[in-house]
Protein backbone atom coordinates (compact mmCIF):
# COMPACT_ATOMS: atom_id res chain seq x y z
CA UNK A 1 0.00 0.00 0.00
CA UNK A 2 1.14 3.52 -1.29
CA UNK A 3 1.17 6.74 0.25
CA UNK A 4 -1.64 7.87 -2.45
CA UNK A 5 -3.29 4.39 -1.37
CA UNK A 6 -3.18 5.41 2.18
CA UNK A 7 -4.46 8.76 1.52
CA UNK A 8 -7.41 7.86 -0.46
CA UNK A 9 -8.57 5.10 1.83
CA UNK A 10 -8.37 8.31 4.48
CA UNK A 11 -10.24 10.39 2.30
CA UNK A 12 -12.50 7.74 1.28
CA UNK A 13 -13.67 7.44 5.37
CA UNK A 14 -11.88 4.22 5.58
CA UNK A 15 -9.93 3.20 8.84
CA UNK A 16 -6.52 1.71 9.10
CA UNK A 17 -5.72 -0.47 11.38
CA UNK A 18 -2.21 -1.81 12.92
CA UNK A 19 -1.78 -3.95 15.17
CA UNK A 20 0.78 -3.58 18.41
CA UNK A 21 1.64 -5.76 20.67
CA UNK A 22 -0.49 -6.53 23.53
CA UNK A 23 0.91 -5.72 26.82
CA UNK A 24 -0.13 -7.04 29.98
CA UNK A 25 -3.32 -5.04 31.82
CA UNK A 26 -2.36 -3.32 35.03
CA UNK A 27 -4.07 -4.05 38.04
CA UNK A 28 -6.43 -1.29 39.02
CA UNK A 29 -7.35 -0.97 35.65
CA UNK A 30 -10.02 -2.31 33.12
CA UNK A 31 -10.01 -2.95 29.38
CA UNK A 32 -11.96 -0.74 27.32
CA UNK A 33 -13.93 -3.13 25.07
CA UNK A 34 -16.12 0.34 23.92
CA UNK A 35 -15.79 2.03 20.72
CA UNK A 36 -13.68 4.73 21.71
CA UNK A 37 -10.23 2.80 21.28
CA UNK A 38 -7.18 4.28 23.23
CA UNK A 39 -8.24 5.37 26.42
CA UNK A 40 -7.90 3.71 29.53
CA UNK A 41 -9.61 4.39 32.57
CA UNK A 42 -7.82 5.38 35.74
CA UNK A 43 -7.91 3.22 38.87
CA UNK A 44 -11.73 2.86 40.15
CA UNK A 45 -11.72 5.04 43.19
CA UNK A 46 -14.85 5.05 44.84
CA UNK A 47 -16.20 6.89 48.53
CA UNK A 48 -13.71 4.15 50.38
CA UNK A 49 -10.80 6.23 48.97
CA UNK A 50 -11.69 8.60 51.47
CA UNK A 51 -11.95 11.88 49.59
CA UNK A 52 -15.42 13.13 49.81
CA UNK A 53 -15.32 12.65 53.49
CA UNK A 54 -11.85 14.10 53.92
CA UNK A 55 -13.12 16.84 52.56
CA UNK A 56 -16.82 16.58 54.48
CA UNK A 57 -14.74 16.91 57.48
CA UNK A 58 -12.32 19.61 56.70
CA UNK A 59 -15.67 22.21 55.98
CA UNK A 60 -17.11 20.93 58.72
CA UNK A 61 -14.18 22.46 60.92
CA UNK A 62 -14.18 25.43 58.96
CA UNK A 63 -17.89 26.19 59.67
CA UNK A 64 -17.55 25.11 63.45
CA UNK A 65 -14.61 27.10 63.62
CA UNK A 66 -16.15 30.13 61.80
CA UNK A 67 -19.16 29.94 64.21
CA UNK A 68 -18.32 29.17 67.36
CA UNK A 69 -15.55 32.21 67.71
CA UNK A 70 -17.56 34.96 65.75
CA UNK A 71 -19.91 34.53 68.49
CA UNK A 72 -17.36 34.41 71.04
CA UNK A 73 -16.25 37.73 69.47
CA UNK A 74 -19.24 39.68 69.24
CA UNK A 75 -20.52 38.46 72.55
CA UNK A 76 -19.50 41.45 74.12
CA UNK A 77 -20.81 43.54 71.72
CA UNK A 78 -24.46 41.93 71.68
CA UNK A 79 -24.21 42.76 76.02
CA UNK A 80 -23.89 45.91 75.53
CA UNK A 81 -26.02 46.67 72.79
CA UNK A 82 -28.85 45.16 74.16
CA UNK A 83 -28.07 45.76 77.66
CA UNK A 84 -28.41 41.82 78.49
CA UNK A 85 -26.98 40.43 81.43
CA UNK A 86 -23.86 38.56 81.46
CA UNK A 87 -25.75 35.21 82.48
CA UNK A 88 -28.01 35.10 79.29
CA UNK A 89 -25.23 35.81 77.20
CA UNK A 90 -23.02 32.87 79.13
CA UNK A 91 -26.22 30.89 78.69
CA UNK A 92 -25.47 31.94 74.84
CA UNK A 93 -22.27 31.44 74.47
CA UNK A 94 -22.84 27.74 75.85
CA UNK A 95 -25.12 26.72 73.62
CA UNK A 96 -23.61 27.96 70.72
CA UNK A 97 -19.92 25.90 72.35
CA UNK A 98 -22.28 22.56 72.55
CA UNK A 99 -23.31 23.04 69.33
CA UNK A 100 -20.11 23.75 67.54
CA UNK A 101 -18.61 20.88 69.83
CA UNK A 102 -21.68 18.44 68.23
CA UNK A 103 -20.72 19.48 65.12
CA UNK A 104 -16.64 18.73 65.87
CA UNK A 105 -17.67 15.37 67.06
CA UNK A 106 -19.51 14.20 64.20
CA UNK A 107 -16.36 16.37 61.71
CA UNK A 108 -13.50 14.23 64.01
CA UNK A 109 -15.38 10.81 63.29
CA UNK A 110 -15.88 11.60 59.49
CA UNK A 111 -11.82 12.61 59.44
CA UNK A 112 -10.73 9.55 61.12
CA UNK A 113 -12.75 7.32 58.75
CA UNK A 114 -11.27 9.47 55.77
CA UNK A 115 -7.72 8.94 57.11
CA UNK A 116 -8.33 5.75 56.03
CA UNK A 117 -8.36 6.16 52.65
CA UNK A 118 -6.00 8.36 50.14
CA UNK A 119 -6.48 11.66 51.31
CA UNK A 120 -4.36 11.09 54.41
CA UNK A 121 -3.03 14.73 54.37
CA UNK A 122 -6.54 16.39 54.18
CA UNK A 123 -7.96 14.24 56.94
CA UNK A 124 -5.03 14.82 59.03
CA UNK A 125 -5.74 18.48 58.76
CA UNK A 126 -9.46 18.42 59.16
CA UNK A 127 -8.71 15.71 62.37
CA UNK A 128 -6.08 18.79 64.15
CA UNK A 129 -9.02 21.50 63.43
CA UNK A 130 -11.45 19.68 64.70
CA UNK A 131 -9.60 18.54 67.76
CA UNK A 132 -8.09 22.44 68.60
CA UNK A 133 -12.14 23.45 68.07
CA UNK A 134 -13.35 21.07 70.71
CA UNK A 135 -10.08 21.70 72.87
CA UNK A 136 -11.14 25.69 72.80
CA UNK A 137 -14.88 24.72 73.34
CA UNK A 138 -13.97 22.86 76.04
CA UNK A 139 -11.43 25.49 77.55
CA UNK A 140 -14.71 27.88 76.90
CA UNK A 141 -17.39 26.02 79.05
CA UNK A 142 -14.79 25.76 81.76
CA UNK A 143 -14.11 29.03 81.87
CA UNK A 144 -16.88 31.03 81.20
CA UNK A 145 -18.90 29.97 84.44
CA UNK A 146 -15.24 30.94 86.35
CA UNK A 147 -15.35 34.43 84.40
CA UNK A 148 -19.28 35.10 85.85
CA UNK A 149 -18.21 34.50 89.36
CA UNK A 150 -15.54 37.88 89.20
CA UNK A 151 -18.95 40.11 88.19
Amino acid sequence: MGTSDLVEALANGYLVSMSYPQQPQQPGYQLNTSSSAGYLPGPQQGAASGGGLAWTSLILAIVALIAAQTLRLLAPHFASAADVSFTAINVLLSATSIGAGIVSVIGLVLGILAARGTRKVLAGIAIGAHALTLAGILLSLVLLPLASLAY
